[in-house]
């Protein structure tokens, strides 16, 4: 008999990325100074339909490489995706103290010549 192999995916994992990701895009859009609330709610929604995206492609993603690749290449995938919802939390302090973004701050960086 042929055994059909499942999906192994860690649902905790994926849970806490999602309801972490969803807290802080929960208080950007909050924070957003208008009057109108069907604008608030349309960007909520929108960004809450991303970060389910995001999660959901990197849960398929990290059970497809699990399934057909070496346990190593697994164990960096969940360490990259660690680190890139990690960069969503830092992003949003650093956005709220500095109005700026990671990645504006790593353009001033590395915007150094000898020039």
């Amino acid at each position: 008999m042929n055994k059909k192999s499942n999906l192994k995916i860690n649902y905790l994992y994926y849970l806490i990325l999602f309801s972490i990701s969803s807290f802080f895009v929960f208080l950007t859009v909050l924070d957003i100074k208008n009057n109108v609330l069907y604008t608030r709610a349309f960007f909520l929604v929108y960004s809450l339909g991303e970060v389910f995206l995001d999660v959901f492609c990197i849960a398929i993603i990290g059970a497809l490489i699990l399934k057909y690749f070496k346990k190593i290449y697994f164990n960096i995938f969940i360490g990259l995706s660690f680190l890139f919802f990690t960069r969503h939390i830092v992003d949003f302090f650093i956005l709220k103290i500095m109005d700026m973004t990671v990645w504006d701050g790593l353009g001033i960086a590395l915007d150094e010549n000898r020039s």
